[in-house]
């Protein structure tokens, strides 16, 4: 079992990773970028993850917490 700043990681790293093979499209096979454009379509970025597990508390989706910040890297809301 994983504990809300374990998912938001998770969440994170996955919408960085998504990000970086994107940026690298030309390289990838034609079916794979067509299935990357499908998931980044519906995937939330890195920065939506991390505002949305700062915000979680502020906005009280649930009694119980599904994301939270990541222990040790606070939150820089942008400009």
């Amino acid at each position: 079992m994983t504990s809300p700043p374990e998912r938001t990681r998770a969440l994170r790293l996955a919408a960085e990773f998504l990000a970086q093979c994107s940026a690298r499209r030309d390289e990838l096979p034609s079916d794979l970028a067509c299935q990357l454009d499908e998931i980044l379509m519906h995937y939330p970025t890195a920065d939506d993850v991390t505002y949305a597990a700062a915000n979680f508390i502020e906005r009280d989706f649930s009694a119980e917490q599904w994301v939270m910040p990541e222990l040790g890297r606070p939150y820089k809301d942008k400009d």
